[in-house]
């Protein structure tokens, strides 16, 4: 009989081209001891992976599932300001249903980042995403088994230089080179936070030096 395992797995599922990050991904993992294979969920398949028993993120047993999420483009082909509004409403409710469902059907971990806006949104848009934003991060709090990677654990590792406007336009490949190396940076903090135990200090104070007794 093998003794082979199966190597533990991030499974990554994305509502933009999320490919791109896979270098940077290997690398900063291996940096951090992390010893995990990458494994994407096909393009734009974010609520197929979150309802579907078989899929790449319920089936990835002793791994990490890692969801990332923009508002924005559930609204790529929609050019009306009314119709747009009403899409970033009935999708975020979607998107609730959906998370939902998965909480209570999966007992792997799994990271979700709820992505802000980039700047080819148009104004009036922005404030309907924000809310939504706010209501996806706030139920996804409430949710066993999910780590919220927030905006701001991605803006400490970040530069200025993050949108490619052409590539997204060609690809959907929302981010500079350097943003996807950012995002991964980011995605491995948490990833280290969940899968490595966090070092506990006794100090012990026998001479009365910290406090007012023999030992404290």
């Amino acid at each position: 009989m093998s003794n082979h395992k199966t190597p533990q797995a991030i499974t990554v599922a994305a509502t933009f081209t999320i490919e791109p990050i896979l270098s940077p991904l290997q690398y900063v993992l291996h940096e951090a001891g992390l010893e995990l294979d990458v494994r994407f969920s096909p393009y734009n398949q974010v609520f197929q992976e979150l309802l579907t028993p078989a899929s790449l993120l319920a089936s990835n047993a002793g791994g990490i599932n890692l969801v990332l999420l923009r508002v924005e483009d559930f609204i790529r082909e929609t050019t009306d300001r009314a119709p747009a509004e009403k899409l970033i409403q009935r999708t975020t409710g979607q998107l609730l249903d959906a998370l939902g469902q998965y909480a209570r059907r999966i007992d792997v971990p799994t990271i979700l980042g709820v992505l802000t806006p980039s700047p080819g949104v148009a104004e009036g848009l922005r404030h309907d995403i924000k809310i939504a934003n706010e209501e996806l991060m706030a139920f996804a709090r409430s949710l066993p088994g999910i780590a919220l990677m927030s905006q701001e654990e991605i803006d400490l590792v970040s530069t200025d230089f993050r949108y490619d406007s052409l590539s997204d336009e060609l690809a959907h490949i929302p981010y500079t080179e350097e943003h996807y190396a950012s995002l991964a940076l980011a995605i491995v903090r948490k990833v280290h936070a969940l899968r490595v135990p966090s070092h506990k200090v006794l100090l012990l104070d026998c001479d009365n030096t910290l406090w007012r007794g023999v030992v404290g």
